[in-house]
C-alpha cells in the first residue's frame, strides 16, 4: 500500500499480481521488498540535486524532514518491477 501512490498509472495488472506475491511472502514471515524504477533525464536529476536536495541538506531546522520531502518529490511516477521476500535472520522472532 505504501508504494501505490508513487506508481505511474496503468499498472493495475502488475499491482494485483505483486500484491498476491507480497501476501504470500508475508504469510511465510518474510521481510517484503518492492522494487520500482524511474528513468531520469540527466538535466532533471542535476536540477533536482542542485536545487531541492542541496537546499534541504543545508537547512538548519527541520533538515531531516526537508530531505525526506525532497526525495518524495523525486519518487513519483515509478514503474513497479515486482516484489521479493527475504528471510531476516537478524530480526528476533522471524523464521
Amino acid at each position: 500500500e505504501a508504494l501505490r501512490p508513487l506508481l505511474s498509472s496503468g499498472q493495475d495488472h502488475m499491482d494485483a499480481e505483486t500484491a498476491q506475491h507480497v501476501d504470500e511472502f508475508s504469510r511465510l514471515g518474510l521481510r517484503v521488498m518492492l522494487v520500482a524504477w524511474k528513468e531520469l533525464d540527466r538535466q532533471v536529476y542535476e536540477e533536482w540535486t542542485q536545487n531541492e536536495l542541496r537546499a534541504a541538506m543545508s537547512s538548519p531546522e527541520g533538515r531531516e524532514q526537508r530531505i525526506g520531502q525532497a526525495y518524495e518529490s523525486m519518487e513519483r511516477g515509478l514503474t513497479l518491477i515486482g516484489g521479493t521476500g527475504i528471510e531476516d535472520r537478524l530480526q528476533a522472532g522471524v523464521p
